[in-house]
């Protein structure tokens, strides 16, 4: 009869492969948090100056943005 190992006790056994994996992870991590930041400052370039209102309905320069 065989023992039953998993792909996950295999994985754990093998410390260059947590190694890769952690390395590829923080790598992913890092595209993840540069693209973030990438759309981040997009959107502030996009954003419209508004004036020191914040919406209130009475002024005119304002009246009826989003």
């Amino acid at each position: 009869m065989r023992d039953n190992i998993t792909c996950e006790e295999v994985f754990e056994l093998d410390a260059a492969a947590r190694a890769e994996f952690h390395a590829v992870c923080d790598e992913w991590n890092d595209e993840a948090i540069r693209a973030q930041d990438a759309q981040m400052v997009k959107a502030e370039d996009q954003e419209e100056e508004l004036c020191w209102c914040k919406f209130f309905e009475s002024c005119p320069s304002c009246f009826g943005k989003k």
